[in-house]
């Protein structure tokens, strides 16, 4: 039996891992075969607090809204990432779950290439210590319209350019 030299496969994993460095890294992108994929995605950024995915469901013109509190301004782009990436990176908050349940419809938006997501039940539930050190968890419930499309580069993927939340009516 003939016996590998460890320097040859010292040198052969060091040229792997500096082609492996030396490739770009992957951008999270939304990729899907519909636009409803975007909702996974934006669940999947939640539960893994990955500021990055999340930034690329976030179109530059994004705007959103809180219907149930008319005198609230609109939160941009810059200022939704802020806010999120800023919660994910909490260090009081152990975990984030974001659950979609079933939109209400989907339907072509304005422009070709755009659709809007209405009336998703949406449940966000955190897990951790207040500021102030009071424990949660806490339960978020909301009624989300999501107005998507795709964007095609670096390829085509999915992308929410407007988000309109409010509160569920009481039953």
């Amino acid at each position: 039996m003939k016996r590998t030299n460890p320097f040859i496969i010292t040198l052969s994993l060091g040229a792997f891992l500096g082609l492996m460095a030396a490739e770009p890294a992957a951008q999270p992108l939304c990729i899907g075969d519909g636009p409803g994929n975007i909702l996974r995605c934006y669940e999947h950024a939640y539960a893994t607090r990955d500021s990055a995915s999340y930034a690329a469901l976030v179109a530059p013109d994004y705007a959103s809204t809180d219907l149930s509190y008319p005198g609230q301004a609109e939160f941009d782009c810059r200022a939704r990432l802020e806010l999120t990436t800023r919660m994910f990176r909490a260090p009081n908050i152990q975990s984030l779950e974001l659950e979609f349940g079933t939109p209400g419809r989907i339907e072509l938006g304005e422009a070709p290439g755009s659709w809007v997501i209405r009336d998703v039940p949406c449940t966000l539930r955190l897990h951790g210590l207040t500021d102030i050190g009071r424990p949660g968890p806490w339960t978020i419930g909301k009624i989300v319209s999501l107005w998507v499309r795709v964007a095609a580069e670096p390829e085509p993927h999915f992308v929410i350019f407007r988000e309109e939340l409010r509160d569920p009516e009481e039953e």
